[in-house]
């Protein structure tokens, strides 16, 4: 999709070199707000603390794929 767009090399590099990184920053903020709000639980029953965060991890995710479904939606239609 970056080949695609209408904008000087420079940028496409730039979108190309911050993805990755974007992409990392987001796994850390992901688990960071997970085990808070883990932590905010106390001492539940393993099982369930478990269920818990990875409810939570799939919530951030959802979240994050409907952001760049939008913002995907919103490119390419820059695009036609």
């Amino acid at each position: 999709m970056l080949d695609t767009w209408f904008e000087e090399e420079y940028f496409k590099g730039d979108a190309r070199r911050y993805m990755p990184i974007s992409n990392r920053e987001f796994e850390k903020y992901k688990n960071k707000y997970c085990d808070f709000s883990m932590s905010v639980m106390g001492d539940a029953e393993s099982a369930a603390h478990e269920v818990r965060r990875l409810s939570c991890l799939t919530s951030l995710n959802l979240q994050y794929i409907a952001q760049l479904t939008k913002d995907l939606a919103y490119t390419q239609r820059k695009l036609e």
